[in-house]
């Protein structure tokens, strides 16, 4: 699968810092939209921001799901 939206914040920061953390979440909602799939990493400031971008989805009006649902 493509992905839309990636992160991209392993690249830039290899901290949890607050700037590396604001760095991935605007790479992520500017590429936002219904159906994105976005490129999540298991490296931070990935795995930090990830309840937050869940969160923010949902308040926004998106159900995240995992990809394997999506290509059913």
């Amino acid at each position: 699968a493509m992905w839309s939206a990636d992160s991209q914040g392993y690249k830039k920061y290899p901290s949890i810092s607050q700037e590396a953390q604001q760095f991935t979440i605007n790479n992520i909602e500017r590429n936002l939209y219904n159906g994105s799939i976005i490129l999540q990493h298991a490296e931070n400031p990935d795995v930090a921001v990830l309840p937050y971008i869940i969160d923010e989805m949902r308040n926004s009006g998106y159900s995240p799901i995992k990809l394997s649902e999506g290509i059913e």
